[in-house]
């Protein structure tokens, strides 16, 4: 039972696969729906049971015949391919139709295979037969059925002998036609040379193929041939004016579809989707290199496809410049490809100004691409940018062709900055000078008024070079450049609004906080805190445009200098207020390391991970011990991943930030560990600190120079070797004597450590005139009193009111008034220095830990003349404010209170 169901089922797929099949072999067909009339009646009858078949006008090759007669209806229907109009001109031929023959169309002819036909039949000898229509089309059909029939003869000839006299016989056909059509030859003919005569003198309008006809049958064959070859010439001017209409169509069309792409594509841009802008160009590209390849001759196709390739191109570099890393090399990549593609398409003298816009467009896709590179690969693309910018700037004449020109040294400028922040010493200040130069030139063509928004952008892009220019200048350069470089910014601002143009304006604001930043590391404490703030404004203003979700890099960017701003706002503050800023700064930095990955984004995320170090140094400075710890690790930590990055070879002036920033954390770590750690330590951060002056030397990178110099003198003070150290300070001093920091470790070195009271003494002058603060004025009263200027210390501890020290002030004002008890004693003003030891003592209770060393006092009280008397007592005192114990500052008081009383 199994099998035999098994086969009928068998069977039954085998039919319904023969079922299927049939109709696909003729679903090439379409079909043509045929109604025959008998139009000698009013109204015209359908003519039934007759057969209709197509053939060729020119040979009579049947093409297809009807399975059935015609209905009742007159109908019969024809399947016919829809390729049978394309070899040639129709004719529909009836037969069963006894003494009726086709009248409309004319003698059955007709050009293309409609869907539905209608033929009109008369009886034969119907005069309707002999009309200017049905001659005309009888004797179009006779000469083409001529003509088929010569190249019949013709191919048969060296076959049959005969066949070589034989020659097409027109007046044969005729009369066969005439026949066939019901007429006496004679009458036919007649009826032909009528009609003919009149179309030769004109009494109709008639075409060239007309009066060809017309002397044909009049047997005039040479004036037939004439006409004929007139009617080839209307026939060629007709197809090339088709043509040139067919062209003007395409040509329209396809600019058209450009233009709504490219404005498809602007609007997915404001939407900020640029890949969506990207692929539509594409499509658009190719549909316009198609067109092009089908007329390679047609020269308004061409323009049309360079247009669209040149605005693909820019959309991939527009893309490349937000996209993520690897998606950006590769938009980037093509981008560079198309520009080179369209500078050999736009090749020789005509193209010149053509030339140098598409040399600019490839300069600054080479320069985006460079920029995301590192090592050698990024030194060639930004050199061949460069190179690009200059030949497009040679192709130009300022004169001619201003703003251009303007534009194309806006961008050289640019470049060269990009590669004067890679280079170092010399050659680095100047590509930034050159940089400088490029901007402020294409200033004098672009103004506020005539192009506001190149201006603003010019502005913008000087105010970058400025800057950049004074991170490596000395300090007098570099105040004078900074000042500079925020005006260009604030006026950028007086154009790029958030209102009308936000990402711009996001951008200047972004730069603009750089700046101040800068500026605010130039300047003096109570100016420093106001530039910080107007910074941290600044970039958090840019943030409103630029976020993590739409501008990912560029939230990050600004995210990481916001972060560095807030460290320095932290570190000009006190307790918990700094402690918030640096919180902030880590949350910041921390966030801009979701988006700038090592892989993606090398460089970036390198410099992220060494400012991630620098606020956990600030933080571990203000912590207790253990979590100080735990934080100092984290930094070293961040400072060597970065190092991964950041090598002398590829960015030799990050490479020697990071190494001086490393070499901060070690020494930091070496005071928080045990004797033999602390040793190796330190060594380490020896190692670091000189690792960057093979990079920040004297001559290159002054600045620099000075910084690194500072920290290792603090690192040999450290390792004990405080004459190294001293000698390591004193060459800063030389070379900037205004150096704060210098001045401030050696006074401690000469002070503490060697005590050198008088060369301390001369160093915290200078200080005091540099930076009037309370901490440099409790500095001179110190080295007053331990050089034993008495009176000049107690006016001066006198000067400084309560109010002077911020909150909260109690441990400041104990020291300064146990420096002031000292003076007096030592001036010899006993009763001014019993009162004064009686109202410390009444503090002593609300005494803290300060960090006041007292090192250097200490020494010299045990070595004056002038505190023989209680020596001890004084060690004791001076003792307890370095310990910040206010029992014994209470006790040691007591003590000099008996002393004071002999």
């Amino acid at each position: 039972m199994k099998s035999r169901f098994w086969y009928l089922g068998f069977l039954l797929n085998l039919c319904m696969a023969a079922a299927w099949a049939a109709p696909e072999e003729n679903t090439h067909l379409q079909p043509m729906t045929v109604v025959v009339l008998d139009a000698h009646v009013q109204p015209a009858q359908p003519v039934q049971r007759v057969r209709v078949s197509l053939t060729y006008l020119a040979d009579s090759k049947v093409i297809t015949a009807s399975q059935d007669v015609t209905n009742r209806s007159g109908q019969v229907l024809l399947h016919v391919s829809p390729d049978a109009g394309l070899s040639g001109d129709l004719r529909i031929e009836i037969t069963g139709a006894s003494d009726l023959v086709i009248y409309q169309p004319a003698d059955g002819q007709m050009a293309g295979v409609p869907a539905t036909l209608t033929i009109s039949l008369v009886p034969k000898g119907s005069v309707l037969l002999l009309g200017p229509a049905q001659i005309e089309a009888m004797l179009r059909r006779l000469s083409l059925q001529s003509n088929a029939k010569s190249k019949e003869i013709g191919s048969l000839k060296g076959k049959l002998a005969e066949a070589q006299n034989q020659k097409p016989d027109l007046d044969a056909a005729m009369t066969e036609w005439a026949s066939q059509n019901g007429f006496a030859a004679a009458d036919a003919n007649k009826k032909i040379q009528e009609w003919a005569e009149e179309v030769q003198q004109g009494k109709q309008q008639a075409t060239n193929e007309q009066k060809a006809l017309a002397e044909l049958a009049l047997k005039h064959y040479g004036a037939a041939a004439q006409l004929f070859g007139e009617t080839v010439s209307d026939i060629s001017q007709s197809m090339d004016e088709d043509e040139m209409r067919f062209l003007e169509e395409r040509r329209s069309k396809l600019r058209d579809l450009v233009e709504k792409s490219m404005q498809s594509a602007n609007a997915y841009q404001l939407d900020l989707k640029y890949h969506q802008a990207t692929r539509i160009m594409e499509q658009a590209r190719d549909r316009a290199a198609a067109e092009h390849g089908r007329y390679p001759e047609d020269a308004v196709l061409r323009e049309i496809w360079l247009a669209a390739l040149f605005d693909t191109a820019k959309e991939r570099m527009e893309e490349g410049e937000v996209a993520p890393a690897a998606d950006s090399t590769l938009q980037l990549s093509r981008s560079i490809e198309d520009f080179r593609k369209l500078l050999t398409e736009y090749a020789g003298q005509d193209h010149r100004k053509d030339r140098a816009l598409l040399q600019n467009n490839l300069a600054i896709a080479l320069q985006m691409l460079g920029t995301r590179s590192s090592g050698a690969q990024s030194t060639d693309l930004l050199d061949q940018a460069v190179a690009a910018y200059r030949e497009a700037l040679a192709a130009l004449i300022r004169a001619d062709t201003p703003q251009e020109w303007a534009m194309i040294e806006d961008n050289l400028g640019t470049a060269l900055l990009s590669q004067g922040v890679r280079s170092t010493g010399p050659q680095s200040l100047g590509l930034l000078a050159q940089a400088v130069e490029a901007h402020r030139a294409a200033l004098e063509v672009f103004t506020k008024s005539s192009s506001p928004a190149n201006w603003s952008a010019a502005q913008d892009h000087l105010g970058i070079a400025l800057w950049s220019e004074a991170e490596r200048s000395n300090s007098l350069q570099a105040t004078e450049l900074l000042a500079q470089a925020v005006e260009a910014y604030r006026l950028a601002l007086e154009v790029r609004t958030k209102a009308e143009v936000p990402r711009e304006w996001a951008e200047t604001q972004s730069n603009l906080g750089i700046v101040l930043w800068s500026k605010s590391e130039q300047s003096n404490t109570g100016q420093a805190t106001e530039l910080l703030i107007q910074a941290v404004a600044a970039f958090r203003a840019a943030l409103e445009v630029d976020t993590q979700a739409d501008l990912p890099q560029d939230w990050a960017m600004i995210q990481t200098n916001l972060g560095s701003a807030l460290l320095d706002q932290g570190s000009s503050s006190e307790g918990a207020q700094a402690m918030g800023f640096f919180a902030q700064a880590e949350q910041a930095f921390r966030g801009a390391l979701t988006v700038l990955t090592k892989t993606d984004l090398p460089q970036d995320w390198a410099r992220s991970e060494s400012d991630l170090g620098n606020s956990l140094v600030f933080q571990a400075d203000r912590s207790s011990d253990a979590r100080a710890t735990e934080l100092i690790a984290e930094a070293v930590a961040a400072y060597r991943s970065a190092l991964t990055v950041r090598t002398k070879a590829d960015l030799p002036q990050d490479w020697a930030n990071t190494q001086n920033n490393l070499g901060r954390a070690l020494t930091e770590r070496a005071e928080r560990s045990s004797d033999a750690q602390a040793t190796e330590l330190l060594a380490q951060a020896t190692q670091a600190y000189r690792a960057a002056l093979e990079v920040d030397t004297k001559a290159d990178l002054p600045r620099n120079w000075e910084r690194t110099e500072n920290n290792l003198a603090r690192v040999m003070g450290d390792q004990g070797d405080f004459t190294g150290a001293l000698a390591v300070l004193e060459e800063c001093l030389e070379a900037f004597p205004t150096d704060s920091d210098a001045l401030i470790n050696a006074d401690s070195i000469y002070h503490d450590k060697l005590f050198r009271f008088d060369r301390a003494y001369e160093l915290v002058q200078q200080l005091l005139k540099l930076d009037n603060s309370p901490g440099n004025q409790l500095d001179m009263v110190e080295a007053e009193l331990t050089t034993s200027r008495f009176e000049e210390c107690e006016k001066q501890a006198a000067a400084m009111d309560d109010a002077l020290f911020p909150a909260p002030a109690t441990s400041s004002i104990v020291i300064r008034d146990t420096m002031k008890l000292a003076c007096q004693w030592g001036a010899g003003d006993k009763t001014g220095a019993q009162e004064t030891g009686k109202a410390l003592a009444l503090k002593s209770s609300k005494f803290e830990k300060s960090g006041w060393g007292v090192a250097g006092t200490l020494h010299y009280l045990a070595t004056s003349p002038a505190f023989t008397s209680g020596r001890t007592s004084w060690a004791a005192l001076f003792q307890s404010l370095q310990e910040g114990d206010g029992a014994a500052l209470a006790a040691a008081l007591k003590q000099l209170e008996e002393v004071m009383k002999n």
